[in-house]
């Protein structure tokens, strides 16, 4: 037989239930009597004419006091309780009401298996999962929020339209923002991935994090091949079902320069494969050793609208290692047109009025400037070509990329003790932030046909300049800036950003066409920069050994057909105030309109 639990109310303030004694005195006041008098009538026809009267008067005389004391009574009763703060302890549904749902777009999730491909059944899953608020998260090298708090509707018309990347996995940031994104309101993060995780945190590791601020998390596994899983039959196959792998011989490396390109292809399966490589004309045939890599060269290819354009850069010098550098110090103006512009340890009282104009115009007609911090720099005027906003100072911060770029890829930028706190103008990139993800140190911001990176990385008190890193960056960076262009820039891995000087209009391979200084190469294959002349023809690829290693090592989380969605209950205080102080007002409404009909007032 089933028994429902009624819950019990309590008080928080217990010396608040003094106030009930004001009932006490009420009911006094109610309980005093005038003392009767006696009145001698001398008509005994009178009291006959009008006993039937006041027998009726009466008892609706006592009926309307007994009315009255009842509203009078109730007020009291809810003001006493409302001093004393009852609540009372409810069983309440935490899981339903915020949804984010972390989803897997990386390359690994476009792998075919016998119920279909992971995405799709990562997209299926999530519509049975929608909520009333619906927050996406899509893992992928750099993570996102996709959408925020959408209606059920809207959900699905974004899920229908969404895509998987050529990109490489940050499972454990995706699950750490979707956490974020959540907060301090009820709800639960749902993560749908093959749980391929190709760098960052493990994203066991973001779910401990995340369960111990109290947050629900549940992992869905949306892959079917699992190194671990049983054979057909239910028992332990020791080579590990052959059914259950999946075969993949891939890409991992390239190697370009102006004579010969190099592939590094990989067999990610336990035995020999035999496999095609077709390069233009040329066909030939490659037997790779089980989980082994292959070489494959061949002389480089020219295409058609790129050849003109990779010949004409590859006559030229190399602007690094033959850079020309001019030092100039103030007041000395020179008029001549140089790729950068370098400002280091400026002393803002030595700058000539026009000075900073004059560069300004130079940038905007297609130069670069390169703006290195200082501790005074607040006192330096750089008429709006800084891209960031110079707000303070801070310390002791771990220095994190934003975005991989050519000049920041591979790269450890450490740790800073005291650096100045700059926050980025809205048509400014973030590139190297502290840990905190407030404040930027490198930035970069288009003016014109030009680009502007401030550089916020103290050499007195970072470490940076003492590591390899330190001419790798520089190198990369001005030939970034000075858009020395080799063969091999016309290739870059898909979780590399590209950061141009100004916004151009980009023909990604989906066929789908922007405008933006700043291109995340998303997607496998050839991107279109800019129109006519200056277009410029380069092409994506996942060159990533683990993000191509689509058979899952080990089994996390819970079967995508296994999963089933359980409300998570909590008891919770549900506090009564407010339904007292509607329920006085009501009491004393009815009391006022009584007093009203009754002619009082």
């Amino acid at each position: 037989m089933f028994h429902a639990k009624i819950p019990s109310i309590s008080f928080e303030n217990l010396f608040g239930l003094i106030g009930l004694s004001s009932l006490i005195y009420l009911i006094l006041i109610y309980l005093i009597k005038p003392k009767p008098r006696t009145l001698y009538i001398p008509s005994l026809m009178f009291i006959m004419q009008f006993r039937g009267q006041s027998k009726m008067r009466s008892f609706f005389r006592t009926l309307i006091q007994n009315m009255m004391f009842l509203l009078q009574f109730l007020a009291l009763l809810a003001l006493g309780l409302l001093i004393a703060q009852p609540y009372m302890m409810v069983e309440k549904d935490v899981s339903s009401k915020n949804t984010v749902l972390v989803i897997d777009v990386s390359a690994s999730m476009q792998a075919k298996e016998i119920e279909g491909m992971r995405f799709e059944k990562a997209i299926s899953k999530a519509k049975e999962l929608i909520g009333t608020k619906n927050t996406i998260v899509l893992a992928k090298n750099i993570p996102t929020v996709a959408l925020q708090k959408a209606n059920g509707r809207d959900t699905v018309d974004f899920l229908n339209a969404l895509k998987a990347t050529e990109s490489t996995t940050s499972l454990g940031e995706a699950i750490l923002l979707g956490g974020q994104m959540l907060g301090d309101e009820e709800g639960r993060v749902l993560v749908l991935s093959d749980f391929i995780n190709t760098k960052g945190i493990n994203p066991t590791t973001a779910k401990v994090v995340l369960q111990s601020k109290g947050q629900i998390v549940d992992f869905i596994n949306v892959a079917e091949s699992n190194d671990d899983k049983k054979g057909s039959n239910g028992n332990d196959k020791e080579g590990k079902s052959k059914e259950s792998r999946l075969s993949n011989v891939g890409f991992v490396d390239l190697n370009i320069d102006e004579t010969t390109t190099i592939l590094f292809i990989k067999n990610f399966n336990g035995e020999q494969k035999t496999v095609k490589v077709k390069v233009g004309n040329e066909e030939k045939s490659l037997t790779i050793a089980a989980n082994s890599i292959e070489q494959y060269a061949f002389n480089t290819i020219y295409g058609d609208k790129a050849a003109s354009y990779v010949e004409a850069k590859i006559v030229e010098k190399d602007a690094i290692k033959d850079v020309e550098v001019t030092v100039n110090e103030p007041p000395v103006i020179s008029k001549d047109k140089y790729d950068v512009f370098l400002f280091y340890n400026v002393d803002g009282e030595q700058v000539l009025p026009g000075s900073l104009e004059g560069i300004i115009e130079h940038v905007k007609k297609g130069s670069s400037a390169i703006i290195h911090s200082q501790k005074d720099i607040r006192k330096i005027n750089y008429k709006g070509l800084l891209p960031v906003e110079i707000i303070g100072e801070a310390n002791n911060s771990f220095l994190v990329i934003d975005q991989v770029t050519e000049f920041t890829k591979d790269l450890d930028f450490g740790f800073v003790r005291d650096h100045v706190k700059a926050r980025i103008l809205n048509n400014a990139v973030s590139i190297v932030s502290a840990d905190n993800g407030t404040e930027s140190l490198i930035a970069t911001m288009g003016i014109d046909e030009g680009r502007v990176i401030y550089y916020g990385i103290p050499e007195e008190s970072a470490d940076f300049k003492f590591t390899p890193y330190y001419p790798i960056f520089w190198n990369n960076l001005l030939h970034s800036m000075v858009e020395s262009v080799k063969l091999k820039d016309l290739h870059f891995d898909t979780e590399s950003t590209i950061i141009l000087k100004r916004p151009l209009q980009i023909e990604k391979p989906d066929g789908k066409s922007q405008t933006t200084s700043t291109l995340l190469g998303d997607f496998a294959g050839i991107y279109k920069i800019g129109k006519g002349d200056e277009r410029k023809i380069i092409a994506a690829n996942l060159l990533s050994a683990e993000e191509s290693n689509i058979n899952v090592k080990q089994e996390i989380g819970e079967g995508i057909s296994e999963f089933k969605f359980e409300i998570v209950k909590e008891s919770q205080k549900l506090n009564l105030e407010l339904y007292l102080v509607i329920a006085g007002a009501i009491i004393l409404l009815i009391e006022l309109l009584y007093v009203k009909f009754r002619g009082d007032i």
